[in-house]
């Protein structure tokens, strides 16, 4: 999900987790990707980023695998 500038918009990224978006005005923006069971992207959750006129801008999400595990010992 894309937040700012009065807007929301909600994008789908391709089977490579790849997204695009275009015509944003310059400004801005909260991104904020879908939570993942069992994976975190940050203390925060979201990246914000800034859109300036005529320019290209590239923002990269980085999962990482929670590092928690459960269970019970068993004795035989």
């Amino acid at each position: 999900m894309i937040t700012g500038n009065g807007k929301t918009i909600e994008i789908d990224t391709d089977q490579n987790g790849v997204y695009e978006v275009y015509d944003l005005a310059p400004g801005r923006y909260r991104i904020t990707p879908v939570r993942i069971e069992g994976f975190s992207t940050g203390e925060k959750g979201y990246e914000q980023v800034e859109i300036k006129a005529a320019a290209h801008t590239e923002k990269n999400f980085h999962f990482r695998m929670n590092k928690t595990t459960t269970g019970r010992n068993i004795s035989l």
